[in-house]
């Protein structure tokens, strides 16, 4: 596969401050409140995206980390 497929996180504490990765990513998405990955499809910037999320309980509450990717390589592997 020839993907142009991107990825793109951001994690985020319990208050919702950013620890690292892109501050606009999956605003729209609540806060994790537990470990368990919740999967949802959306856009980013204009692009089709997929999201996966996940929280990890850290001595202040959870972290909520998300990742998401773009949409390219699944549209190569459904060709």
């Amino acid at each position: 596969l020839k993907s142009r497929s991107r990825v793109f996180y951001r994690i985020v504490d319990a208050t919702g401050n950013l620890i690292a990765g892109t501050v606009t990513l999956g605003l729209d998405l609540a806060p994790a409140a537990g470990p368990d990955p919740v999967f949802s499809t959306g856009s980013f910037r204009g692009t089709p995206v997929r999201f996966a999320m996940a929280g990890r309980y850290i001595d202040r509450g959870w972290v909520s980390v998300i990742v998401a990717e773009t949409l390219e390589s699944r549209s190569e592997l459904a060709w």
